[in-house]
């Protein structure tokens, strides 16, 4: 989103603002940082489509928090686990023939969908509801979708090792920036970090600074993050809530390896990456941040970052209690770091 344009009203220009307004949806209200411009020759105030879908993304994305509906992209995880088409997946739920399609590509469900297709998350559940469907989809369809079903039910009876663990949250939030993290895209997040920046900085401190002010740029820029992490503020600021655990999966899936090197005669940990970053995961928007992030902080010092992230407002606000950074409250907030 651009900082200055061309008033519309005059030949001066429109510098973009954003301040805390209340925004009403389906009869709630909700406070969202709504972005407009304001002319610094007429002072007249104006939208524009970028800055009013920021605004609807940013309640959408409340109103599916507070009545637990599901995001498009859960959506789609929950049919694309059991294998099924959008097509198929309506029929099982009763849904009409394009309505799971339909809410995969963003129109909101009712409170009472969205229940049905969150509970279609859990396999026991599903598995009731695919064999009373059974006759209404592709009989090819529904003998993969149960043997799906029957593989997931049974992985989820082994108990699962804390390396999986790679966030604090499960589903999509104001912490998360209303994503589900995807080991996938943060693999090419971090192998892109480590490929693209400078070697010699390329330790935790800065990977983890990295991964916050790229998933808060991008969020304020279009009301998501990119690799779904949540993030807490400590002593040497934001790091994803579990990166201990982060780190400790990419190492064992073999994605980047750790080298410990002197300097100054004190130990330090610099990772390399064995893998190849996959920037086809990403969007055409999503590979604009990182490019910027990877070119902007190249050759800034792992220390250099630490003290910036020490000037955001979610840091300040949060580290004494080492709390949680929520991307609707902050990121609007992060200092200036225009693409």
């Amino acid at each position: 989103m651009k900082k200055n344009i061309e008033c519309p009203y005059c030949d001066g220009q429109a510098a973009l603002i954003h301040q805390i307004q209340k925004l009403t949806y389906k009869k709630e209200d909700f406070n969202i940082s709504a972005h407009f411009y304001k002319c610094n020759s007429c002072a007249e105030e104006f939208t524009t489509t970028e800055t009013d879908e920021l605004s609807m993304t940013q309640v959408h994305n409340l109103y599916r928090e507070k009545h637990r509906i599901p995001f498009p992209e859960e959506i789609a995880q929950v049919r694309e686990q059991y294998g099924l088409s959008a097509a198929a997946m309506s029929e099982v739920l009763g849904l009409g023939v394009n309505g799971y399609g339909l809410y995969e590509k963003g129109e909101m469900p009712t409170t009472a969908i969205g229940n049905l297709i969150a509970s279609a998350r859990n396999a026991v559940v599903f598995k009731s509801m695919l064999e009373g469907a059974i006759d209404l989809i592709p009989k090819s369809a529904g003998i993969t979708a149960l043997q799906k079903v029957g593989d997931i039910i049974e992985t989820e009876n082994h108990p699962k090792s804390f390396i999986n663990q790679i966030d604090r949250y499960t589903k999509p939030n104001s912490f998360t920036g209303f994503k589900t993290s995807n080991v996938e895209i943060i693999k090419t997040l971090v192998t892109s970090f480590i490929s693209r920046c400078n070697i010699v900085f390329n330790d935790r401190l800065k990977i983890n600074k990295l991964l916050f002010y790229l998933d808060f740029l991008a969020y304020k820029s279009s009301g998501f993050s990119i690799s779904g992490l949540s993030y807490r503020a400590i002593q040497f600021g934001p790091v994803p809530s579990c990166y201990d655990n982060l780190f400790a999966l990419l190492q064992n899936d073999q994605i980047i390896f750790a080298d410990w090197q002197l300097e100054d005669k004190n130990p330090r940990e610099l990772f390399f990456a064995q893998t190849k970053p996959n920037t086809e995961l990403l969007s055409k928007f999503e590979n604009e941040i990182l490019d910027f992030i990877c070119e902007k902080f190249s050759d800034t010092s792992s220390w250099d970052m630490v003290e910036m992230s020490h000037e955001e407002r979610g840091w300040k606000e949060l580290n004494k209690e080492k709390g949680m950074i929520s991307y609707q409250v902050y990121a609007f907030e992060l200092n200036e770091l225009t693409p």
